[in-house]
């Protein structure tokens, strides 16, 4: 895996234009994997194209470079980086766009994430895709600015249920010390993430 990942920050450093694509319906995860990597590219002076079919949803919105989502297709970015898919199929519309990429990394820890990307960061041992996303800035190695941070924070504790999960690994709590020490601050996330209910889910809680 470490070589792989070495090959992708060669990749991140040596190309100039990037496709960035979550799965559709995201979730904190996909979001903040997708979002974290491409500030670090944006940071780096790259052009980044980040990916949505459809409106973040509100829940993510608060999340630092959510307002950047574009419809705009992989066409003239040099590489292309699907985040946090099981499967190609789960970016939706673009996926036979992006099965024909020259150059398309597939970054996952899903069981079924292989099988698709010239190059694979494919791990299933990592609590979430965050995590993987965090093991490569630190190969490029790039510093982690305040934005980069809550991302990360926000794909780990997404996907591990706060920290509940049976996902829960030691690195997850090694990646939420460095970001609290970085600025996070996990009661202002827990709220936006676990406490913050629209005014319809309430009164479906309601009905149940």
């Amino acid at each position: 895996m470490m070589n792989r990942i070495q090959k992708a920050a060669a990749t991140l450093r040596g190309k100039g234009s990037f496709f960035l694509a979550t799965h559709r319906h995201p979730d904190g995860d996909g979001l903040g994997s997708t979002l974290a990597l491409a500030q670090v590219l944006i940071e780096m002076g790259k052009r980044v194209v980040i990916h949505a079919p459809e409106p973040a949803p509100r829940l993510y919105r608060f999340l630092p470079g959510i307002e950047r989502l574009d419809t705009r297709g992989a066409e003239g970015c040099e590489v292309a980086i699907v985040l946090d898919c099981g499967s190609l199929a789960r970016v939706g519309p673009l996926a036979p766009e992006l099965a024909g990429h020259p150059l398309l990394i597939n970054i996952d820890h899903h069981l079924t994430g292989g099988g698709f990307g010239h190059l694979e960061l494919v791990d299933p041992a990592s609590c979430a895709t965050g995590e993987i996303v965090h093991r490569l800035i630190r190969a490029l190695p790039w510093p982690i600015s305040g934005s980069i941070a809550l991302n990360l924070y926000v794909a780990v504790a997404s996907d591990t249920g706060n920290f509940a999960n049976a996902n829960t690994n030691a690195r997850a709590f090694e990646l939420a010390a460095e970001m609290v020490a970085l600025g996070v601050k996990p009661i202002d996330i827990a709220r936006h993430l676990f406490d913050d209910y629209s005014v319809s889910k309430l009164r479906l809680l309601g009905l149940m």
